[in-house]
Formats: structure tokens, C-alpha cells, sequence
């Protein structure tokens, strides 16, 4: 009887159907669409541009290593470390993602949508990493996703949903 039970409930997890997720985070200038209700953390990383504070926004369904969607915003350190134009910061982080990712195929965003580029990252493994890196008003904004492959549709929800005010 308890097997049954433990049964059911793991079926009822695992049968769970994700609910797209509208966020907007007014005071980061930040909104997007998750495929389910986003965490929130706070962490420190050393970058290109020195010591950086980021606050992010991540969901993944439990049990899935291949699937993730998260969001961060972090304001950039005072100086020029990592650069002193948009474009050159914007191609500092570029090689800071390659650096962790592998190659990336870079496309720049049209002006409206910000200074800032679109990236896919190197298939490995079975999964499929593709974001969006915006700059505006001295601050980082990265939409990334990982998904199990290039055409699942909540990549493409998730990172066409990505704005920045």
C-alpha cells in the first residue's frame, strides 16, 4: 500500500504540466516569460569587470539536468575593467560566456530590443544553451536556457519574452 502511494505521488510529479509564468521585475527593468514560477538568488562572481553582485531569477523542473531557464542582472563595477564603450564591455562578456560555454555563434539584437547580442552555444552532451545578453545603463541583463534540444518551445517563449526597460 505504501509503494502504491509513493508510486502515485511521483507519477503525479512527474505528470506535472508546467504553466508558462509572466515576470516582471519593475526595479531591475527586467521581464520575461518562465515556463514555471522562477526563484530568486542573490551571488557574487568574479568577471572580466571585476567583482560582480547578481541577482537572478532561475527555473528548473526537479530532476531535469538537461532543462533550465534563469535570468540575471547585475550592475557594472565603476571603471573601465572589461571596457570603456557598450560594444567592448558587450564583447568582454562575450568571451566570458565562450570561456564557460564553448564557442558561440553571436548575433547582434536590432537596436530596439538594446545594445546587446543573441547567442547559441556549442551542443554538448544533449543539451542546447542559447541566451541574451543586453547592456543598459551600466548594468548586465543574461537570459539564458538549457534545453534537451534547439526546437523545444519554451526556449524560444522564454528568450523572445526577455525585455529590458
Amino acid at each position: 500500500m505504501r509503494r502504491s502511494a509513493a508510486l502515485l505521488a511521483v507519477l503525479a510529479l512527474a505528470c506535472a504540466r508546467e504553466r508558462p509564468f509572466p515576470f516582471e521585475q519593475r526595479n531591475l527593468g527586467v521581464s520575461a516569460t518562465f515556463p514555471g514560477e522562477p526563484l530568486q538568488a542573490l551571488y557574487p562572481e568574479d568577471t572580466p569587470f571585476g567583482r560582480m553582485q547578481w541577482t537572478t531569477f532561475a527555473y528548473a523542473p526537479g530532476g531535469r539536468m538537461d532543462l533550465g531557464f534563469h535570468l540575471d542582472v547585475g550592475n557594472l563595477p565603476p571603471g573601465d575593467q572589461g571596457g570603456d564603450t557598450v560594444p567592448a564591455a558587450l564583447a568582454t562578456y562575450e568571451r566570458f560566456l565562450a570561456s564557460r560555454l564553448g564557442p558561440l555563434v553571436r548575433t547582434d539584437l536590432p537596436p530596439q530590443r538594446g545594445p546587446g547580442f543573441q547567442y547559441v552555444a556549442g551542443s554538448r552532451r544533449g543539451v542546447h544553451v542559447e541566451g541574451v545578453v543586453i547592456l543598459k545603463r551600466g548594468r548586465l541583463h543574461h537570459a539564458q536556457a538549457t534545453t534537451a534540444r534547439a526546437d523545444d518551445p519554451r526556449l524560444r517563449a522564454f528568450l523572445d519574452s526577455f525585455t529590458v526597460a
